[in-house]
C-alpha cells in the first residue's frame, strides 16, 4: 500500500497531531536506539474508543470531529507493521502489545507491560524494528525532519528527535524544533522565522477560498485557505524545488514554492486524489492565489526576485495546467516594474540583455532617450527565462540600432556628450552586431574626427591618427583623421577598423602629399590656401621623410604669394655664392621662397638643408635642368648658362669650385668618400653617366677669358696658372701658339686646391701623367720615333713619383700605349697593350714580346711603375697553346719544360687559374712513331684514346730500347722527361709511363738445377726478410707472402730471356737476356738465377730489385736493409742493424705458418737438412738459431766496453739501472686505486730499439715488482713468474719442458691477491672457492689501451677454459694484465675473466699471429668508465694530488706558472679555492677531453695531477712566459672521482662561464687547412663578405673551412653550455686566435652564400644561433628545444646529453634534475620524466616517446629507455621530432580536448623486462578508434621513379575505400595525407633551418604560408601525373614550375613522414586513413588525450587496463577536434601507460 517503508512516521505524526492536549505546548519525542523506535507525546491519554479504533481496520476515532482532525481514515496506524513485528503501546491506564507474528496479531492486542521506562502521563509507542527493515532510510527521514515539515499541523507544536547510533563511540543525533504560529489573515503576507535552521526566513501568503464542495457527507467545510510559502533562495540560478503539503508533505511536484491546502489524498496519503471535486476547485483558485501573492510581494523585499517562483511546466496530471494558467494571468496584469519605476503588464515591457547594458547594468540607451519601456534593471539576469515566460519583449539587434540612430539623430548633443566609457561600450556592442547589421551601422554618425566633426563609416578616407602624437595629418589630402582620444580606446578603434577605417603610417601620408602635388596643376593650386601648402611641406619635414633618387616637385609659395614648383624656387641666404647674391643684379625674374614657408628654426632645425636635399629647393644657382621623368637625365640649366654668359671675371668658375660639394653629384661618376650611394639599374647607371659626361662637355665648351690678350677659349683648352704648370708648358704646346693664350684669367690664388676640380672639364691643373698619356695617344696617329716615345716615357716616369701609378697602368693596359719599334723579332712598328707583353722570360717565348729587348734602359719604369711582370706560368701556358706542327722539337721541348718548371705541385688553385689542366686536351705533345731523333712525327693530345695506337712515355732507358718503333712514344729524352715531372703529375700522365704499365715476361730456355746452398741461405734469412714487410700490407697479402717466404726454392740455369709487355694491350717490346726471375706459387717462392748471377750470390742487384718489387718495399731505408740482410752473413750484425732501426722482431703469423708446415698442414715441395749445408752457411744458421733460442739469456759486455759505446745496451742492464734509480728516489711504492688511470711518476724508460721483447720485459717486471711488494714472501718469482723473459731480471730460465702457462701463475694463500683484485660486493667472488689459483697473462703495447695486442694461442684457450660465465664454483681464474704506453708513461689495467668481455662484444679476438685482440672503448672511453663485468685495478703514482672539499658556491682556480722562455718545460701550477660571489678574475677553458689516456702530469706543490694530451697541449699554448695565468679547466679543477662534487660543480658551470673574464675555446693544433680557414674568415670579417668576392665551390678554401668546422670541439655536448653562457669567447687554434663573434658572423656569411659548400657548418651555427638568442632575448630555451637542436652532438656518457644542457635550459631548475652519475641513465631518465609530468609537461614527453621511436633510433643508448614506453630516449641522436608542431600553414593541430592535461605517475611492483618498480603514467583521455590494417609507404625522394613508387603505394591503399567519413573526396584525402594537411610547401629540417630558431620563436602559433606559396589549384594533376608505367619524358617535358611543385610536394611529404618513425599507412575501424609508426599493427587503439595536439597509438599491455605507447600518429579528419563529438570522447577516462 505504501511505496516507502518510512511512511509510517508521517502517519504517526498525523495521529499525534489529531490527539487531544490540555498542555500549552503539545510535544512529540522520537527516540531511536538498538533498532528500537519509541514515540512519546504529552497528549491526554487513550480512551476506550481510541483503543478500539486502533484494533479495528476501518474504524477511526477521528470521525467524531472531522473538521478539527487532519486524518481521514483509520488505517494509518497499521502502517507500522511494514517495519515492525511487535508494537508496545502505553497510554493512561492502558498498556498492551500487538504482535504481527501471531494470528490476528495486528488487530487483537495482548496485555503487556511497557518494556521501557515511561515518561509520566505521556503516551508512548515502542516499535521493535523487523530484521528486514531498512533502518538507514528511517534514520534518514528522522535526520531530515525540521520545522518546515510540521509547518501546517494544527496541534503539535514541538518535536524532539534523538538517535543513538550503533557502535562503541556512542555518537548521538539530537534535533529540537518548534512550529511557528501562522497569524496572517487571508490576502496578507507573513514572514516566518524557523528556530531550527540557519536558512533565510520564509515568506508566507494566505489566500482564502470559499464555496468548496464538501468531502465528508454531513460535514460543512466549504471554506478553506491556500498557503503559498516562498523560501528565499541562495542563488537565483539554483533549481531547488519544494514539497506540496496537505498538512504534512505529500511529495515534490517541481514547484519552487511550498503550496498547502487541505487536499483530498489517496488512501496511502502519498498523492492527491484526482477524482476529488474539492481538489479541482482548489486547483482552479491557485492562479488567483499566486497573483495575490505577487501583488503582495511587489511591495516587499521580493519585489525583484518573485519571478524566480514561477512554476515550470510539469508532467503531473493534476498540476499540469497550473503553470500556463498562472503565466496567462500574470502576463496581462501590471506585475513588473518598468525603467520608470511603475508596474506594467509584461507584454508592454522590453528586456534589455546584458549585451546592451553598461557596467552598472543600466541600458546603454537611457530610458529618457528611448522610445521603448524597459524592464527595470533591478531584475537579475538569472531570471530572464522566467520573465520571458510572462511575455516580456527582448531588445533585438535591430531595435537597439534603431534606438541608437534615434538618439544620434534627435538627441545629437546628448549623444556626443556621453562619457568615453559609454561610447566605448556602444562600439563594443556594434562590433558584435556588425556581421548581421552592417548596412545600418555604416550609416550611423558615430566616429569623431580630429577637427570636431562626427561622421559615419561611409565617409571617404577614414584613417586613424598617426602613432606620433605630434604629427597631425594636414588638410587637402582626402583623409578623415579620427579623434586621437577615440582611437586610443580599443573598442572604438576596433569598430572603426571593422567599418573600414585603417591604420595609416606617416609614410603613406607623405606619399599622399606627393601624389596630390603631382596631379595638381597650377590652376588647381590657385584655389588652395597657401597655409595648406605650407602645412603639407612641414608635415613631410616633421615626419622625417627623405626623398629617393627622384625629388618630388612640390608646390610651394613664392614671395609674390603665387604657387611655384620647388624645382624653380630659391632660398635667400647671406652666402656670397648663393643665388640671392649672384642673381640679384640680373633682370631675369627668379622665384624665391615666401617667408611663411620658413618656420621658426627653433622648431624646425635644418629646415633649409632638408628642403634642398629632398624638395629640390636650392640656395645656390641650379646647375642642371632635368630632361626626363627620371633623375638621371639632365642638361645644363638655363639659370647657370645665363650666369656663365654674363660673368665678366669668370665668377661662375669660382662658384663651381668653391661650392663643388653642392654640384659634385652631377659631374663626377665616383661617389664622394663617406657618402651613401643609392643603387641603380644598369640602364639607369648608363644614363646617369651619359648625363654627367654631357654636362661636363657642355661646361668644358663654355668660353672663358685667358690672360693673354683677353682671348676667349673653350674651358677644356686652358691651363691653370700654377707655377708647376707654367714651367713645363712649352713642352706640350704646339710651337705655333703662345703659352699665355691658354692660361685662365680671373683665378685668385691659383695654388689653392679648390681649383683642382677644373680637371674634370679638361683644364690642365698640373703636368701629370694624364698630360703625357694624352700626348702618347696623339702620337698613335703620327709617325712616332723610339727617341720621342722614350723621352715621353721618361717624363711620365718622373711624374708618377708623386702620383698613384694605377691610372697609368690602366691606361697602358687598355689604350695600347706601348710602342715597339722595328727590330728584335718585330717586323713593323706596332702599338701594344702591356697585357700582351712581359718584361722578360725564357728564350722559348716566340709569340709573347719581351720588352727588355726594346727598352732595356727603362726597367724601373716598366717593372716598378707599370708593374709589367716577367713570364709566369700562365704566360708559358699561353705559349704552349700556340704550339703548331711547324714548330721545332727543340722549341716544343723548351716550352713544355719551362711550363713544368713553373708548376707548383701543391698550388692547385694557381695551376687551375693558369689553365694548365686545359693543355691535356690540346694537340701539343710531340710523338715519335718510329725511331727517336731530333724531329717528331705528329702532335697529339693527352686525352686517353680507345684505339690501339695510344702513345706512351718511355721513362726508363731499357723500356725505350724495348718499345722504340713498336708503339707511339712521347718525343722527349729521359733528362727532359725528368724536367717534365711536375707537368706529368698534374696532367696525370703517369698512367702512360711504361714503368707502370709494362710487366716483365720471362722465358726459360734451358733446364734448371736446384741450388741447395742458395736455397738454404735464403730460407735462413726468410724471417729477417719477413720483418721488412711494409706496415700497409693487408692481412691476406701478408699471409700469402709469409707462406711463400717459409718455403723458398732457388734454382740455377744457364740462361733465359725476358721481355716487356704493356698490360691489357698485348703489345710487346724487344727481348733481352735475363739474370733473375721469381715464380710465385700459393705456398712456395721459386727463384731462378742465371749462372752468372748465381756466382755473384746474394749481392746481386737484380735479385735485390726482384725481391723489393715482389715485397712492395718502397722506402729507401728498408731497401738498404733488405740489401744488408741478403749480403751480410753475420746474424749478430743483421739483428743489431734491424733493432737499431726499430724494425719489429715479431712477425705476426710467422710462427703459426711455420708450425703448420712442421705439422704437415702445408706440403713442402722440397726439403733441406743441416747436413746439406756447408761451411759458412752452416755457421750462419747455427748463429741464427742460437740467437733466437737464447735472446734473453745471453750475456753482454759492460758499458765500458768500447764496442758498446754509442750502441744499444742490453735491456736487462738498463732496466736494472732504472729500478735502482727508482729505489734511490723513493718512488717505488705502488698503490691500488678504484677509479681512473694515472701515469707513473718516474721518468719514462726508453730503450734503444724499443723491441717488442724489451717492452714485454718491462711490463712483466713491473707486475712482478708489484706482486712482490703486495704479497711479500707469498710471491716467489722463480716459482710464480713463468715467462722466459724473467732471465732479464736475473732469474733462472723456466723449465723448457713445462706445459705452456700464463705469465704469472699464483695460488692465492690467505686471499691477499683476491682482496686486491675484487671489490667487496663483486658477485663473482661467490664463484671462487678455496685457495684460488690466478693465471695472469701480461700483454704489453707502446700505444693506448685500445691498441691491438697479441694473445698467444695457449693463453687464449686458457682464458676460455677458465671463463667464469655460467660456471659452477671454481678454484681457478684467468686475469689479463694490459700494460700500455709502455715506452712513455706506463700504466696497467687489470681485467678479471676477460672472456666475459668477448661474449659482450667488448673484446675482439682475430686468429692472426696467435690471437690479435682489441678492446672496444667506443661505448665508453676507458677502464675508468667502461661498465664491464670485469674489475679494473690501476697502479697509482706516489705523491698524487689530494683534492680538498669545496665549500658551497666555490670553485678551484688553477694558477698556471710561466714557462720563462722554455715552452716545452713541464707544466707547473698552484690550485686555489675561490668563492664565485667574490667575483674572482680568471679565464675558463673550453676544450675536448679527447682520449681518456693521461699522457702528462701537472706538477703542484701538493702533488701531481694526470692530464690528457688535449688538456696538456691547451695549457702549454695559453701559458705565458713571464706571468701567471688564472685558468679554470674542469678536468683538474673538479675532483673527477667525487660524484657529489661533480654534480654540484656541473650546476655551477653556467655561472663559471658567465663570470669568467674570457672563455678560451681550444679547438686543437694548427695545420695548413686550419690556417687557411682562419685567414679566409678574417678576410670575410674585414671585407664585409660580399657574395661576389667569395670563391667558387670547388676552391680548396672550402675544404679547409669544412675540415676546421668538423673538428671535435664543435660536436661535443659540453661545449654548447660553455660557448652559449660564456661572456667573451676567443677561439684558439695553435697560435691563431679569433673572437667568436667574428668567427660566427664570417661563417654565417659564408654559409648564406655558399651553403652547399659548407656541409659541416650545422654544429657551429647551431651553437652560434643559440648564443645569439640568449644574448638578445635574455631568455633561456626549453629543455626539449635544446635536445632537438643539439641532438647531433656527442658525449662520452649517455647521461651527459642531459646534464650538459641543464645550465642553459629554463625549465629544469628543480633538484630532481641535478646531475647523478651513480643511478644509471634509465633511473635518471625516469626521474626526469616523473618531474616533467608534475610540471604539467606530460605531452612534451608523449610526443617524443613510444615503442615506435626505437625503430628510428640511431644510437644504442635509446635501448636503455625501453622499459617505459612513455619515457622518451633523451639521449638519442637525432632527438625525436614531433608532428605536434608541424606547420600546416593555418592552425596548429589540436585533436584532443582543449583543456589542461591531467596526468600522474605511480610506481607498480610489476616486473617488466627485468626492471622492478615500473612507473605507470595515468593520463586522462579517451580511446576513440582502432587500427583495422596497415600498409607500407615508400616516401618519394627526388626522382620520377620515386614519385611513381609513392603514388603506387597510395593508389593501392585507397583502391578499397569508397567514401571518407568527413565527406571529402578520396583524392583530396590522398593528397593531404602524406603532407599532414599542409596548405603549401613546408620543411622541418631540409638542410640547415634558419628558423633554427624555432629556438628563437617564443610563441607556438603556426606561421601562415604566404598566398604565393600555397599549393596550386591543379595540385592533383601535378602530383598524380607520376603513375606506374607512366612516360618519364612526358613528365620531364612539363613546365619548370610544374616540376618544382612536384618536388616541393614530395619534399614536404618526406619532412612530415620523417617525424613518424618508419611511417606507414593505416586505416581505422571507423573508416579513417592516416600515418602511424612502423611497428603499429591491426588491433592497436587510437586515443585522444586531454590537451593533446595529435592522436596517439596504444597497444594493450600484459596487465589488463594498461597500454604500451606506440607513438603519435596522423589521422586525417580528426586533427582539429572533429572526433570530440563521438560518444567515446564525451567523457574521457583514465588511461594507464607503461
Amino acid at each position: 500500500m505504501y511505496r516507502r517503508p518510512s511512511h509510517f512516521l508521517w502517519e504517526l505524526i498525523q495521529n499525534v497531531d489529531d490527539n487531544n492536549y490540555v498542555v500549552h505546548e503539545p510535544t512529540l519525542t522520537i527516540t531511536y536506539k538498538n533498532r528500537v523506535l519509541c514515540f512519546d507525546s504529552n497528549e491526554t491519554g487513550f480512551t476506550m474508543e481510541d483503543v478500539e479504533a486502533i484494533c479495528s481496520m476501518g474504524n477511526s476515532s477521528k470521525i467524531r470531529n472531522p473538521s478539527s482532525r487532519i486524518g481521514r481514515k483509520g488505517i494509518g496506524f497499521k502502517s507500522v507493521f511494514k517495519v515492525a513485528e511487535s508494537v508496545h503501546i502505553a497510554s493512561g491506564f492502558y498498556s498492551f502489545q500487538f504482535d504481527a507474528r501471531r494470528s490476528l496479531g495486528m488487530m487483537i492486542p495482548v496485555w503487556s507491560p511497557f518494556p521501557e521506562e515511561r515518561m509520566p502521563g505521556w503516551t508512548s509507542l515502542l516499535f521493535q524494528l523487523s530484521p528486514g527493515c531498512d533502518v538507514n532510510e528511517i534514520l534518514h527521514e528522522l535526520e531530515t525532519l525540521d520545522a518546515r515539515s510540521i509547518l501546517f499541523l494544527r496541534r503539535l507544536r514541538r518535536v524532539h528527535v534523538r538517535i543513538v547510533y550503533e557502535g562503541i563511540d556512542g555518537r548521538e543525533f539530537n534535533s529540537d524544533f518548534t512550529r511557528p504560529h501562522i497569524t496572517c489573515k487571508p490576502g496578507e503576507l507573513q514572514t516566518l522565522h524557523l528556530s531550527d535552521t540557519e536558512q533565510s526566513p520564509l515568506v508566507l501568503y494566505r489566500h482564502g477560498i470559499s464555496g468548496l464542495p464538501s468531502t465528508d457527507p454531513g460535514v460543512s467545510n466549504e471554506q478553506s485557505d491556500i498557503f503559498l510559502v516562498f523560501p528565499q533562495p541562495c542563488f537565483l540560478s539554483s533549481n531547488t524545488t519544494c514539497f506540496t503539503f496537505a498538512f504534512l508533505p505529500i511529495r515534490d511536484y517541481g514547484f519552487r514554492f511550498v503550496c498547502h491546502a487541505d487536499f483530498d489524498l489517496v488512501a496511502n496519503r502519498e498523492d492527491i486524489d484526482l477524482s476529488s471535486a474539492r481538489n479541482q476547485a482548489l486547483l482552479r483558485d491557485l492562479p488567483k492565489a499566486f497573483l495575490g501573492a505577487v501583488d503582495s510581494l511587489n511591495s516587499g523585499q521580493l519585489r525583484y526576485t518573485w519571478p524566480y517562483y514561477l512554476p515550470s511546466p510539469t508532467s503531473d496530471s493534476f498540476f499540469e495546467p497550473l503553470p500556463q494558467e498562472i503565466i496567462n494571468l500574470l502576463s496581462q496584469t501590471p506585475v513588473l516594474e518598468s525603467g520608470t519605476g511603475h508596474l506594467m503588464a509584461p507584454e508592454k515591457l522590453t528586456w534589455v540583455p546584458d549585451l546592451y547594458t553598461d557596467h552598472h547594468d543600466r541600458p546603454l540607451i537611457p530610458q529618457e532617450y528611448s522610445t521603448l519601456f524597459y524592464l527595470s534593471q533591478h531584475y537579475h539576469s538569472d531570471l530572464r527565462e522566467q520573465i520571458m515566460q510572462l511575455g516580456v519583449n527582448v531588445l533585438s539587434e535591430t531595435q537597439f540600432i534603431s534606438e541608437l540612430s534615434f538618439l544620434i539623430t534627435n538627441k545629437t548633443n546628448n549623444f556626443r556628450s556621453m562619457p568615453d566609457s559609454w561610447h566605448a561600450k556602444i562600439c563594443k556592442v556594434l562590433c558584435d552586431l556588425l556581421e548581421n547589421n552592417a548596412g545600418d551601422i555604416l550609416k550611423l554618425e558615430i566616429i569623431p574626427l580630429r577637427d570636431g566633426r562626427w561622421v559615419s563609416a561611409q565617409s571617404e578616407g577614414l584613417v586613424f591618427p598617426l602613432n606620433n602624437d605630434d604629427l597631425f595629418i594636414p588638410k587637402g589630402l582626402g583623409l578623415a583623421e579620427i579623434d586621437p582620444q577615440a582611437a586610443r580606446n580599443p573598442h572604438r578603434r576596433r569598430l572603426a577598423e571593422r567599418l573600414g577605417a585603417r591604420r595609416v603610417e606617416k609614410v603613406e601620408v607623405c606619399e599622399r602629399i606627393l601624389e596630390v602635388h603631382q596631379v595638381r596643376s597650377s590652376i588647381d593650386v590657385k584655389d588652395t590656401s597657401h597655409l595648406v601648402l605650407i602645412s603639407q611641406a612641414q608635415f613631410l619635414y616633421r615626419a622625417g621623410w627623405i626623398a629617393g633618387r627622384t625629388k618630388p616637385d612640390l608646390w610651394l609659395v613664392a614671395e609674390n604669394l603665387r604657387p611655384c614648383r620647388a624645382s624653380r624656387i630659391y632660398v635667400r641666404s647671406n652666402d656670397p655664392f648663393s643665388a640671392g647674391q649672384l642673381l640679384a643684379a640680373h633682370k631675369h625674374p627668379f622665384g624665391f621662397l615666401h617667408e611663411e614657408d620658413s618656420p621658426p628654426l627653433a622648431n624646425y632645425p635644418n629646415w633649409i638643408d632638408w628642403m634642398q636635399l629632398n624638395l629640390g629647393v636650392s640656395v645656390f644657382p641650379r646647375l642642371v635642368d632635368f630632361s626626363g621623368d627620371d633623375d638621371v637625365s639632365f642638361v645644363l640649366s638655363a639659370d647657370f648658362r645665363l650666369l656663365a654668359g654674363q660673368s665678366e671675371r669668370n665668377e661662375w668658375l669660382e662658384l663651381l669650385c668653391r661650392r663643388w660639394k653642392h654640384y659634385r653629384y652631377y659631374l663626377v661618376d665616383d661617389a664622394e668618400p663617406g657618402s651613401e650611394v643609392m643603387p641603380l639599374a644598369e640602364s639607369e647607371e648608363a644614363a646617369l653617366k651619359a648625363s654627367r659626361q654631357r654636362l661636363r662637355s657642355e661646361l668644358a665648351t663654355l668660353t672663358v677669358l685667358c690672360i693673354d690678350g683677353n682671348i676667349s677659349r673653350s674651358l677644356d683648352r686652358t691651363f691653370l696658372p700654377r707655377q708647376s704648370v707654367l714651367s713645363g708648358l712649352d713642352a706640350l704646346c704646339p710651337s705655333s701658339e703662345k703659352p699665355g693664350s691658354y692660361i685662365l684669367a680671373g683665378i685668385p690664388d691659383p695654388e689653392d686646391v679648390v681649383w683642382n676640380v677644373l680637371k674634370y672639364f679638361g683644364v690642365r691643373i698640373s703636368l701629370n701623367a694624364d698630360a703625357y698619356i694624352t700626348r702618347l695617344r696623339q702620337l698613335q696617329h703620327e709617325d712616332a720615333t723610339r727617341h720621342e716615345v722614350s723621352r715621353l716615357y721618361q717624363h711620365l716616369h718622373v711624374s708618377l713619383a708623386d702620383e698613384n701609378g694605377g691610372y697609368a697602368r690602366e691606361a697602358f693596359s687598355k689604350l695600347k700605349l706601348l710602342f715597339l719599334p722595328k727590330g728584335n723579332s718585330v717586323s713593323e712598328p706596332v702599338w701594344l697593350s702591356t697585357d700582351d707583353c712581359v718584361w722578360d722570360g725564357p728564350d722559348c717565348l716566340e709569340r709573347t714580346p719581351r720588352i727588355i729587348q726594346h727598352y732595356p734602359e727603362l726597367e724601373l719604369f716598366f717593372r716598378d711603375a707599370l708593374r709589367i711582370p716577367n713570364a709566369t706560368l700562365k704566360t708559358l701556358v699561353n705559349e704552349a697553346r700556340r704550339i703548331i706542327p711547324s714548330d721545332s722539337l727543340v722549341h716544343i721541348q723548351q716550352v713544355l719544360i719551362a711550363t713544368s718548371g713553373l708548376i707548383q705541385p701543391k698550388a692547385w688553385k694557381e695551376n687551375r687559374e693558369a689553365g694548365v689542366l686545359g693543355l691535356k686536351s690540346l694537340n701539343i705533345f710531340p710523338i715519335w712513331l718510329g725511331e727517336s731523333g731530333g724531329r717528331f712525327d705528329q702532335l697529339r693530345s693527352a686525352i686517353p684514346s680507345l684505339v690501339k695506337d695510344d702513345w706512351y712515355i718511355a721513362d726508363r732507358p731499357h723500356l725505350l730500347a724495348s718499345f722504340e718503333g713498336r708503339v707511339p712514344l712521347l718525343a722527349l729524352s729521359l733528362p727532359n722527361l725528368q724536367a717534365l715531372s711536375n707537368l706529368i703529375q698534374l696532367l696525370q700522365l703517369e698512367e702512360r709511363m711504361l714503368s707502370k704499365l709494362a710487366i716483365k715476361v720471362s722465358t726459360i730456355q734451358t733446364d734448371s738445377a736446384h741450388s741447395v746452398v742458395h736455397t738454404t741461405n735464403l730460407r735462413a734469412k726468410a724471417h729477417h726478410i719477413a720483418r721488412l714487410l711494409p706496415n700497409n700490407t693487408t692481412i691476406p697479402e701478408r699471409q700469402a707472402l709469409l707462406s711463400q717466404l717459409n718455403h723458398i726454392h732457388v734454382s740455377e740455369l744457364e740462361g733465359f730471356e725476358f721481355g716487356w709487355e704493356i698490360k691489357g694491350t698485348g703489345q710487346r717490346g724487344r727481348t733481352e737476356a735475363g739474370a733473375v726471375a721469381l715464380h710465385l706459387h700459393p705456398d712456395m717462392l721459386e727463384v731462378y738465377m742465371s749462372s752468372e748471377e748465381a756466382a755473384i750470390g746474394f749481392s746481386s742487384l737484380e735479385l735485390l730489385e726482384e725481391l723489393r718489387l715482389w715485397l712492395k718495399i718502397a722506402d729507401g731505408e728498408r731497401t738498404s736493409l733488405l740489401h744488408h740482410v741478403l749480403t751480410e752473413k753475420n746474424v749478430e750484425r743483421i739483428e743489431a742493424s734491424l733493432r737499431r732501426r726499430g724494425v719489429p722482431e715479431d712477425v705476426p703469423g710467422w710462427e703459426d705458418i711455420a708450425n703448420a708446415m712442421k705439422q704437415g698442414n702445408i706440403t713442402l715441395s722440397s726439403a733441406t737438412t743441416a747436413g746439406e749445408m756447408s761451411g759458412d752457411d752452416y755457421e750462419f744458421q747455427k748463429s741464427y738459431a742460437q740467437q733466437n733460442t737464447s735472446k734473453a739469456a745471453r750475456h753482454h759486455k759492460s758499458p765500458e766496453d768500447p764496442k758498446h759505446r754509442g750502441g744499444v745496451r742490453p735491456v736487462a742492464e738498463l732496466y736494472k739501472e732504472y729500478l735502482e734509480s727508482r729505489e734511490s728516489a723513493g718512488n717505488h711504492t705502488f698503490h691500488v686505486i678504484k677509479d681512473g688511470i694515472v701515469p707513473l711518476r718516474s721518468s719514462p724508460l726508453t730503450f734503444g730499439g724499443k723491441k717488442d721483447g724489451d717492452l714485454q720485459f718491462v711490463g712483466e717486471h713491473l707486475v712482478s715488482e708489484y706482486l712482490s711488494r703486495s704479497l711479500g714472501k707469498d710471491y716467489v718469482p722463480t716459482q710464480h713468474w713463468k715467462s722466459p723473459l724473467r732471465v732479464g731480471a736475473g732469474h733462472a730460465p723456466p723449465d723448457k719442458d713445462a706445459k705452456a702457462a700464463a705469465t704469472f701463475v699464483i695460488k692465492d694463500v690467505g686471499d691477499k691477491l683476491r682482496g686486491r683484485l675484487f671489490e667487496p660486493d663483486d658477485e663473482r667472488l661467490k664463484m671462487l672457492v678455496g685457495e684460488v689459483t690466478f693465471h695472469m697473462c701480461v700483454c704489453v703495447t707502446e700505444g693506448s689501451l685500445n691498441t691491438p695486442f697479441r694473445l698467444q694461442s695457449p693463453h687464449a684457450q686458457l682464458a676460455q677454459d677458465l671463463a667464469l660465465t655460467n660456471r659452477k664454483p671454481v678454484d681457478e681464474a684467468f686475469v689479463l694484465l694490459r700494460v700500455y704506453n709502455a715506452a712513455t708513461h706506463c700504466r696497467v689495467a687489470i681485467f678479471i675473466d676477460p672472456w666475459a668481455l668477448r661474449t659482450k662484444g667488448l673484446l675482439t679476438i682475430v686468429p692472426y699471429g696467435g690471437w690479435q685482440c682489441t678492446l672496444d672503448t667506443l661505448g665508453a672511453p676507458g677502464p675508468s668508465h667502461l661498465k664491464l663485468d670485469a674489475t679494473h685495478t690501476h697502479l697509482e703514482p706516489y705523491n698524487c694530488y689530494k683534492y680538498l672539499s669545496l665549500q658551497p658556491n666555490c670553485i678551484r682556480v688553477l694558477y698556471l706558472h710561466p714557462h720563462k722562455g722554455r715552452r716545452e718545460a713541464p707544466l707547473e701550477a698552484s690550485i686555489h679555492h675561490v668563492a664565485l660571489s667574490s667575483e674572482p678574475n680568471f679565464s675558463a677553458l673550453s676544450y675536448v677531453w679527447g682520449s681518456a689516456e693521461t699522457v702528462e702530469v701537472l706538477q703542484t706543490s701538493e702533488g701531481s695531477i694526470p692530464m690528457t694530451r688535449s688538456l696538456a697541449t691547451a695549457l702549454r699554448r695559453i701559458r705565458h712566459g713571464k706571468s701567471h695565468v688564472s685558468i679554470w679547466a674542469d678536468a683538474v679543477c673538479i675532483d673527477q672521482h667525487n660524484a657529489v662534487e661533480k654534480s654540484a660543480q656541473i650546476r655551477l658551470m653556467q655561472r663559471i662561464y658567465q663570470q669568467a673574464d674570457m672563455v678560451l675555446a681550444w679547438i686543437g693544433e694548427l695545420d695548413s687547412h686550419s690556417s687557411s680557414a682562419f685567414q679566409f674568415l678574417r678576410q670575410l670579417r674585414d671585407g664585409g663578405g660580399v657574395k661576389a668576392k667569395l670563391p667558387e665551390n670547388d676552391d680548396p678554401v672550402w675544404d679547409s673551412l669544412n675540415m676546421l668546422l668538423s673538428r671535435e670541439w664543435f660536436s661535443r655536448i659540453w661545449i654548447v653550455q660553455e660557448l652559449v653562457m660564456g661572456s667573451k669567447v676567443e677561439m684558439v687554434c695553435g697560435n691563431e686566435s679569433i673572437r667568436w663573434e667574428d668567427f660566427f658572423e664570417s661563417t654565417v656569411i659564408a654559409w648564406e652564400h655558399r651553403s652547399d659548400a659548407l656541409p659541416n657548418a650545422e654544429a657551429a651555427l647551431s651553437m652560434g644561433f643559440a648564443r645569439r638568442h640568449l644574448k638578445l632575448t635574455r631568455h633561456k630555451l626549453g629543455f626539449f628545444q635544446l635536445l632537438e637542436s643539439f641532438s647531433h652532438t656527442k658525449a662520452t656518457k649517455c647521461e651527459d646529453k642531459m646534464f650538459a644542457l641543464l645550465g642553459i635550459a629554463s625549465d629544469v631548475l628543480e633538484e630532481e634534475f641535478d646531475p647523478d652519475y651513480g643511478s644509471g641513465v634509465q633511473a635518471v631518465a625516469q626521474r626526469y620524466a616523473v618531474k616533467f609530468v608534475e610540471k604539467g609537461m606530460v605531452l612534451d614527453l608523449l610526443y617524443r616517446s613510444g615503442t615506435g621511436r626505437l625503430l628510428g633510433s640511431a644510437t644504442p643508448s635509446s635501448v636503455a629507455f625501453t622499459s617505459s614506453s612513455w619515457i622518451p630516449a633523451f639521449t638519442s641522436s637525432p632527438f625525436a621530432e614531433t608532428i605536434a608542431n608541424w606547420n600546416t600553414g593555418t592552425d596548429r593541430y589540436f585533436a584532443g580536448h582543449r583543456a589542461v592535461p591531467e596526468a600522474s605517475v605511480h610506481i607498480t611492483d610489476i616486473v617488466t623486462r627485468g626492471t622492478a618498480h615500473q612507473p605507470v603514467l595515468a593520463v586522462r583521455g579517451a580511446i576513440i578508434d582502432s587500427l583495422a590494417g596497415t600498409a607500407a609507404l615508400r616516401v618519394a625522394t627526388d626522382s620520377f621513379a620515386s614519385f611513381t613508387a609513392a603514388n603506387e603505394d597510395l593508389e593501392r591503399f585507397f583502391a578499397f575505400m569508397r567514401e571518407y567519413p568527413t565527406g571529402e573526396s578520396l583524392e583530396t584525402v590522398r593528397l593531404m595525407l602524406v603532407v599532414g594537411g599542409a596548405t603549401g610547401p613546408c620543411s622541418s629540417n631540409l638542410t640547415l633551418r634558419r628558423s633554427h630558431w624555432t629556438l628563437a620563436q617564443v610563441g607556438d602559433a603556426a606561421p601562415n604560408i604566404p598566398d604565393d606559396c600555397m599549393w596550386p589549384e591543379n595540385l592533383k594533376d601535378e602530383i598524380f601525373c607520376a603513375r606506374q608505367g607512366g612516360n618519364v619524358a612526358i613528365y620531364t617535358d612539363r613546365p619548370r614550375s610544374s616540376l618544382e611543385t612536384v618536388a616541393a610536394y614530395w619534399r614536404t611529404a618526406a619532412a612530415f613522414t620523417k617525424r613518424i618513425p618508419k611511417a606507414k599507412l593505416c586505416h581505422t575501424a571507423k573508416g579513417y586513413a592516416g600515418l602511424v609508426p612502423g611497428n603499429a599493427r591491426a588491433g592497436d587503439k587510437i586515443c585522444l588525450l586531454r590537451g593533446g595536439a595529435v592522436p596517439f597509438v596504444l597497444r594493450a599491455g600484459r596487465v589488463p587496463g594498461q597500454y604500451w605507447l606506440v607513438g603519435e600518429c596522423y589521422i586525417h579528419g580528426i586533427m582539429y577536434g572533429e572526433a570530440l563529438g563521438c560518444e567515446e570522447a564525451r567523457e574521457p577516462g583514465i588511461i594507464c601507460l607503461v
